[in-house]
């Protein structure tokens, strides 16, 4: 990654002073380095892309081209890389910890159907869906994740004003007909709702009732599916919560779900 950001800061200049052949020769140069060193031999996807990016630049008669080829193939690298070292992050389950305190945010027991709207892939043209049924001790989040039309995630989520900022982190009270589906606890502060960011977590549940630990910490900031650079969440002036499940997440994501939830709350740790 150093010498790629290195190439590129080097070079990208010299492209745009006009001098696309200098900056075409320092990223064949770095490439052609790179192929010798230990680590890129090792990584079959980082060397094949290379490769391929030094033969497309070889067919290109105009210096230009020759630097966007060699330029692209940087880029897709990095994207290799970055995906390769990016941390993942665990899957919660339920267990237990001494609470200190904690506060109910949603109690399913009760009819809370006004709060919560259902949002799938449907806004993309997919045909996932989930609905909420509502029964006497929790609401079932329910439905099916399908692929067809590009699609592959289906939401339930409600927005309420809330300050948390007392608290270390969200509890769930749960409980899953389909233990192999892997769900995402998703959240919105205020600045989230400007910029399509969320906050999510994903996390697993047992066909019995159990609770899990959500620490805000925990808690990712993503945009359309990749990882951005934000600062922490404002548990202060939280604005949305919601619960999704999403292909990619798991391993056996697509077909029917179930998640049952008694209650959402928050909790502090003694």
């Amino acid at each position: 990654m150093t010498e790629i950001s290195g190439a590129i800061k080097f070079g990208a200049p010299m492209y745009n002073r006009g001098e696309t052949a200098q900056c075409a020769e320092l990223y064949q140069v770095t490439m052609k380095n790179m192929l010798r060193s230990k680590a890129t031999v090792q990584d079959a996807k980082v060397r094949d892309r290379f490769e391929a990016a030094l033969q497309e630049a070889e067919k290109c008669e105009m210096p230009n081209e020759k630097a966007w080829a060699l330029r692209r193939g940087f880029d897709d690298v990095a994207e290799i890389l970055q995906n390769k070292y990016r941390a993942q992050p665990q899957i919660l389950t339920p267990r237990d910890i001494p609470e200190k305190a904690t506060k109910v945010l949603w109690d399913f027991s009760a009819d809370v159907n006004s709060a919560w709207r259902t949002l799938n892939d449907s806004i993309m043209g997919g045909i996932s869906d989930m609905a909420i049924e509502w029964k006497d001790e929790c609401a079932e989040f329910k439905g099916t994740v399908r692929l067809d039309y590009n699609g592959g995630f289906a939401s339930a989520r409600a927005r309420r004003q809330i300050d948390i900022a007392a608290f270390d982190g969200f509890y769930l009270d749960v409980r899953c007909s389909t233990p192999d589906k892997v769900f995402l606890l998703l959240v919105k502060d205020y600045e989230c709702t400007s910029t399509q960011v969320n906050f999510k977590a994903p996390f697993a549940a047992t066909e019995e009732w159990g609770r899990i630990y959500v620490p805000f910490e925990a808690l990712t900031p993503e945009m359309r599916g990749r990882t951005v650079q934000r600062g922490p969440l404002d548990t202060s002036n939280l604005q949305e919560i919601g619960l999704m499940i999403i292909k990619g997440v798991g391993e056996n994501q697509t077909g029917q779900f179930q998640l049952d939830v008694r209650a959402i709350g928050a909790y502090s740790e003694s």
